[in-house]
């Protein structure tokens, strides 16, 4: 009897974890379409919304738009579709040359501004309370929220927000760091550059650095030349690793368009210049060397003392500085 009865109960088990599993693959089918069905609602709603914003952009373009009343429509349109679609669609058309200077008007007048600023000048993830689950939780969100916010401030070039920027490079979250110093290269506001110039010394000083050199020097590469004469610490410093860096930035500035050789003086200062021929040339480091190869060759023909220095370069002992002077 007890082993009818207890095959009896287990079929039973069995068909009733069948069921379920069932019912819970329905349930997840069901959760799934219901979430396809929501984003395509979502895409055509931004969709609508991504044309009638370009549609009052290109009547801003043409002049058969006035921009308060343009203005007043994008309100409107935060009102009816959500702030957060707005937004989106702002940064998305933000990658359109032919409307740039118009969005980076319209995010002061629209509060788009004022609201990345205040997320990003958060409790910068320090805060705590009570409820640990429900406090990290929050934490991550304003987390993205001011990654996020300091990419926008970035992509618009918000000078006023550079001092933002720079207490986020102290953030206690690495990526909103990483994004505040990207967008701080972006921006490029003046004010910026020795905070920028003090990181990298403490970067390639420290063995855990909060930044790598290749962001770092990518950020001040995006510097005008006329900067060049405050990397003169830098490329006066005495561990070589610093001069190396510091040289490949000012390579990176002048490789960007410029003027004509003649005036190269006039950009970086002529105590940049001489630092480079008589200091940068002959450092006792064949990295160093190198990229005093390449610097020297944007001075042109007519600087006969560069031709002097390349011509002794190509006779160098490392053989990787021979090629960068001879090319």
């Amino acid at each position: 009897m007890a082993a009818p009865f207890f095959a009896e109960r287990l079929i039973q088990a069995v068909l009733w974890l069948a069921l379920a599993i069932f019912l819970g693959s329905l349930t997840l089918i069901a959760v799934a379409i219901g979430r396809r069905i929501k984003r395509e609602a979502d895409f055509k709603v931004l969709d609508a919304l991504r044309d009638e914003f370009q549609s009052i952009l290109e009547g801003l373009l043409a002049q058969t738009v006035e921009y308060a009343s343009a203005i007043e429509s994008f309100q409107q349109m935060a009102h009816s579709s959500g702030a957060l679609a707005v937004e989106e669609v702002f940064l998305d058309l933000l990658g359109n040359p032919r409307y740039e200077s118009i969005l980076r008007r319209a995010a002061e007048d629209l509060g788009l501004v004022r609201t990345w600023q205040e997320r990003l000048g958060g409790d910068g993830g320090k805060g705590q309370g009570n409820g640990k689950r429900k406090s990290a939780s929050l934490r991550r969100l304003r987390f993205i929220m001011r990654a996020r916010s300091a990419e926008n401030l970035g992509r618009i070039h918000h000078e006023k927000s550079w001092q933002l920027l720079v207490d986020a490079l102290h953030d206690s979250y690495p990526d909103v760091q990483t994004v505040a110093l990207r967008s701080l290269g972006a921006i490029a506001e003046p004010r910026s550059f020795p905070t920028l110039v003090d990181q990298l010394r403490v970067s390639i000083a420290s063995p855990m650095p909060h930044f790598s050199e290749q962001a770092l020097e990518a950020a001040l590469a995006r510097f005008s030349p006329e900067f060049a004469v405050q990397l003169l610490p830098l490329l006066e410093d005495g561990h070589p690793r610093v001069r190396v860096v510091a040289a490949q930035i000012l390579r990176c500035m002048l490789a960007s368009p410029r003027d004509e050789p003649s005036v190269l003086h006039l950009q970086i200062g002529s105590e940049i210049a001489e630092v480079i021929h008589t200091r940068l040339a002959a450092d006792e480091s064949p990295d160093v060397r190198a990229v005093a190869a390449d610097l020297l060759s944007f001075f042109g023909t007519d600087d006969g003392d560069a031709l002097q220095c390349l011509l002794r370069l190509n006779d160098d002992p490392v053989w990787f500085v021979r090629l960068h002077a001879v090319r």
